[in-house]
């Protein structure tokens, strides 16, 4: 009678597990943020899209949209600014 309540139990794993599966690869791929308007209202940079190993990525002026979204020139990406650590006191 133990043997048959086991299988019973298995039975009922596999599907449980699959459906788990099912649900895990069904949500939505994570959208990357709206860097175009973030940027209106936190400093930004273009940097370089592939810069060399061991190099600060190049950098150059972000360019601006008639509605008030930014963009960069091609061969460049949209970058929150780096948060300066040693602000100075006002």
């Amino acid at each position: 009678m133990t043997n048959l309540n086991r299988l019973s139990g298995r039975r009922l794993v596999a599907p449980g597990l699959a459906l788990f599966l099912m649900a895990a690869c069904a949500s939505e791929p994570e959208r990357p943020p709206d860097m175009g308007n973030a940027c209106q209202t936190r400093e930004c940079i273009c940097a370089e899209v592939d810069p060399p190993i061991f190099q600060e990525p190049e950098t150059t002026r972000i360019l601006w949209v008639a509605t008030g979204e930014a963009y960069c020139p091609d061969g460049f990406k949209l970058q929150l600014a780096p948060e300066e650590k040693d602000k100075k006191r006002q």
